[in-house]
């Protein structure tokens, strides 16, 4: 599967798609759900508003993580919780630097921009 947002080209195997039970979602609400009790700060950004972080040349979105598991774990993970409506940990976001207001510093958001 290919997606654009805001010029980035983002690819991801269809197989993670299809396991996470994405094909034929439309999504129900505005934005993905937040645990409050564990992030009280948590403020909506329009997504139209997000644009990527900038990466140098060879770092991929989609990156295996000792913490947090490979790559299709989470995006999987993290796909399910959009699908099924389930907590997700907010993102950091940052001032943009290029024509968007806002950038992030971590996946999710660019995950989000997908589903969208």
């Amino acid at each position: 599967m290919k997606f654009t947002h805001h010029g980035l080209q983002i690819e991801m195997p269809d197989d993670w798609w299809t396991e996470a039970g994405m094909p034929g979602f439309v999504p129900v609400f505005k934005a993905y759900r937040v645990n409050h009790s564990l992030f009280q700060n948590v403020r909506e950004a329009p997504l139209e508003d997000v644009g990527p972080v900038s990466r140098n040349s060879g770092v991929g979105i989609f990156n295996d993580s000792e913490e947090e598991g490979s790559a299709r774990e989470r995006v999987v993970r993290i796909l399910r919780g959009f699908r099924f409506d389930n907590a997700i940990p907010p993102v950091e976001i940052i001032e943009g630097q290029l024509d968007t207001r806002i950038d992030i510093s971590w996946f999710t958001v660019r995950i989000a921009s997908i589903v969208r």
